[in-house]
């Protein structure tokens, strides 16, 4: 994750740190309880169309760590950055039921394809504040646990993002600097609200939009300033406006794994203690772990 200064910041990586290991230590004890054999190993193929340095690729990567230290070693992920395997968000879902990845951490607003919900965190300038993206996050969870159930997925948890701004090549002054852009934005929603204010608007995975902007066919991209600091975005696109378009979230998931049996391991269950319940409940203020 790429750390900007000033303790807030800090906060949420700490928060996020938490979540992810509450995630990882019940999927541990998920293993636990479906092994073929006492040697039994299982190898995760896992995706984001976002650098490792990125708040989706640094969560996929602590998940990964914990759940090998909690399984014992017997379960453990293998990490596609940065669109490697050209799988973007939106196709990220489809790609697990196909069994070309086991999950991932995939941006919610494309999914929306496949469930409008996964489109709710994105909706323009209705959330405005970090407690309310927290509040609206808890609320939904069971519409995206239930979303993703239906496609044989499970939740593993859920990122909030830094509020979604503009990075452009020219400072955005007035209403006449955003009919002067070409801009990438992260689904077609926001595609729909940029040509409504005068811009020229499309959207496009991450990788496609820096290739634009390198060929000079974009000026702007609409992200926020995480999404931004993991591309250095600043060597083209030298200027960020915090416009509070939204404050979106992330989604983490792995395809449902068959159970062969149900005895679970107690040594397990010991690692990951109801504490973990109650720093997800503070933090995203659920009645269950995120």
């Amino acid at each position: 994750m790429h750390i900007l200064k000033g303790s807030n910041t800090d906060r949420t990586a700490a928060r996020v740190h938490r979540i992810i290991l509450v995630a990882a230590c019940a999927m541990a004890v998920f293993a636990a309880e479906s092994p073929t054999s006492a040697s039994a190993q299982a190898l995760w193929k896992m995706a984001t169309e976002y650098p490792e340095s990125n708040i989706s690729g640094v969560g996929l990567a602590t998940f990964g760590k914990i759940l090998s230290s909690k399984s014992d070693g017997s379960v453990t992920t293998s990490n596609a950055f940065d669109n490697e395997l050209k799988i973007s968000s939106g196709e990220m879902l489809q790609a697990a039921r196909d069994h070309r990845i086991d999950g991932g951490d995939a941006f919610a607003g494309p999914l929306e394809s496949s469930d409008p919900i996964f489109g709710l965190s994105s909706l323009p300038f209705v959330v405005q504040s970090v407690d309310t993206a927290k509040a609206v996050a808890a609320r939904a969870r069971p519409l995206y646990e239930r979303a993703l159930k239906a496609r044989g997925l499970k939740l593993l948890y859920i990122t909030i993002w830094p509020a979604t701004g503009i990075w452009s090549e020219q400072a955005l002054k007035t209403a006449d600097d955003l009919r002067a852009l070409s801009v990438r934005t992260y689904d077609n929603n926001s595609a729909q609200v940029m040509r409504t204010v005068g811009a020229t608007a499309e959207y496009l995975p991450f990788n496609e939009a820096i290739a634009k902007v390198k060929e000079h066919k974009l000026n702007a991209i609409l992200t926020s300033g995480d999404g931004g600091a993991g591309r250095k975005l600043w060597d083209d696109l030298h200027h960020f406006t915090p416009i509070n378009y939204a404050i979106p979230i992330s989604i983490a998931f792995v395809r449902h794994q068959r159970r062969k049996h149900r005895r679970a391991s107690a040594a397990r269950r010991h690692r990951c203690p109801e504490k973990g319940r109650e720093y997800s409940d503070r933090d995203l203020g659920s009645k269950g772990p995120s």
